[in-house]
């Protein structure tokens, strides 16, 4: 029996022939917590102060600020692992993504998703994109050049 990582509850995987010989992927997260995470269901679409394409994977709400609290400000690194699949089919396939913090790059590291937190290293690059956690980290940091698609962990509603 596995603990989730947000609250510590019992997590429970299915008894299936793909647990049974570990080729389904591990769950950090109870059902109560994973299901408390708001998918972004809203298109990809071109951010008009930007000219973009702007992507999130979940709504800022109350369990997007309890992840980023322990995640960010506790400096909890094992919750890493927690969305890596939601993050992979979200990412483009081939595009390396620029990170703004330490905590995104960490994200990414762990998604298998090729990444630099270098500026002048990406922006040789002829496409790229940029991962972020949330909106205001978008904001913080101004960056130009031939980005294809920005993705945020959190969007604010």
């Amino acid at each position: 029996m596995f603990k989730c990582l947000l609250c510590s509850g019992d997590v429970r995987r299915e008894l299936s022939f793909a647990t049974v010989f570990e080729s389904a992927p591990p769950k950090y997260l109870c059902v109560k917590c994973h299901e408390s995470f708001v998918k972004w269901h809203k298109k990809s679409a071109s951010d008009a102060n930007y000219g973009y394409a702007v992507d999130a994977v979940f709504i800022l709400d109350d369990a997007g600020q309890n992840y980023l609290e322990k995640y960010v400000n506790l400096q909890d690194d094992e919750l890493a692992v927690c969305f890596t699949a939601e993050i992979r089919s979200k990412c483009y396939a081939g595009l390396t993504y620029l990170t703004i913090s330490d905590e995104a790059s960490q994200l990414l590291k762990t998604a298998g998703i090729p990444f630099s937190n270098e500026v002048e290293e990406i922006e040789n690059l002829r496409e790229w994109g940029l991962f972020c956690l949330h909106e205001n980290e978008r904001k913080e940091r101004t960056v130009k050049g031939n980005i294809n698609h920005v993705l945020l962990l959190f969007m604010e509603m």
